[in-house]
């Protein structure tokens, strides 16, 4: 059967932790951990003080603490102290007899509460660090939404259980995805991520999501589409001819800028001498002309026809 300083200095090794490092996180000195590494006690006042540093090394190295407490209780005797190399000679019996007093056993239990402590807060410490993480990719908190149905994308530790609303969702290698139905207004989505070896490690994140149900914002069917037409002339004049609704607008050399803008309602029609340097523009659309490439002449012609621009 391994001794509690056997079993301490392999789980040491196997976490790769040097005796250091162990003495900066635990607050314990050196010659204590190797004391309990060596099954040593001799550098320990009493055996309520090595109990409690096995304790405290037990919780660090992640050993059961009961279990390694009762193996130190069995290995523990009075004739194996016996036979380790004594550092101090005293006598265990003379000592007690000599310092055991109010002061010394108020001292002791000062002593035990503040390993107690240090026990407790390490395990707490244990359990905020190695708490599950939570991260959602879709959707942000406090968004709002005009879609009933919802799909809540997230990450987490892989194997970890996930819940969502109390609902169980697939963990796929650490990445879940489910569908949600929300209620009109706010709706507050709950997320939980649970170590399932220890029910007691989980992490749980609260979500607000808004849901406003859209109006509807149809065009009504007697809304038409209007259409108006300019022309902008660019560097030097041109000779521009321009006809809206069977109304002649233009038949002039037009100088440099833009021309008035004109409302069509059914039919349009540009002719210009200078194809280059004339712009036209429907609704502050851009329109391509078309060139004559024998008179160097270019024009454009469209119709309206079920409020729908047809050009030519």
């Amino acid at each position: 059967m391994l001794t509690p300083g056997e079993i301490f200095k392999k789980r040491r090794l196997q976490l790769r932790k040097t005796l250091s490092i162990v003495s900066q996180e635990t607050k314990i000195q050196e010659k204590y951990i190797e004391g309990l590494e060596n099954d040593d006690y001799t550098s320990f006042n009493s055996p309520v003080f090595a109990s409690g540093f096995v304790k405290i090394y037990a919780d660090y190295l992640g050993l059961d603490v009961d279990k390694m407490s009762a193996i130190y209780r069995r290995s523990y005797t009075q004739e194996s102290l016996k036979n380790q190399p004594k550092k101090d000679k005293f006598n265990f019996k003379d000592i007690t007899k000599k310092y055991v007093n109010p002061i010394s056993i108020i001292a002791l239990i000062v002593l035990i509460a503040i390993i107690g402590l240090l026990v407790y807060f390490n395990k707490q410490m244990n359990q905020v660090n190695n708490a599950p993480k939570i991260e959602v990719s879709s959707p942000q908190d406090n968004a709002t939404v005009n879609q009933s149905s919802l799909e809540l994308k997230g990450y987490t530790n892989k194997d970890f259980l996930v819940k969502v609303n109390n609902n169980d969702v697939t963990n796929t290698d650490g990445s879940f995805t489910t569908n949600l139905t929300l209620k009109e207004g706010s709706n507050v989505i709950t997320i939980q991520s649970l170590d399932p070896k220890n029910s007691s490690n989980k992490t749980i994140k609260t979500l607000t999501v808004k849901y406003v149900k859209q109006t509807n914002t149809q065009t009504p069917e007697n809304t038409t589409t209007s259409y108006n037409i300019y022309l902008d002339i660019l560097n030097e004049p041109a000779w521009i001819q321009l006809v809206v609704d069977d109304q002649q607008k233009l038949a002039q050399v037009a100088p440099v800028g833009k021309t008035s803008t004109y409302k069509i309602t059914k039919s349009f029609q540009v002719i210009t001498g200078k194809p280059l340097t004339t712009k036209v523009y429907i609704n502050k659309v851009l329109k391509a002309l078309k060139i004559n490439s024998a008179t160097g002449v270019a024009s454009l012609s469209c119709t309206i026809e079920n409020q729908q621009l047809n050009c030519q």
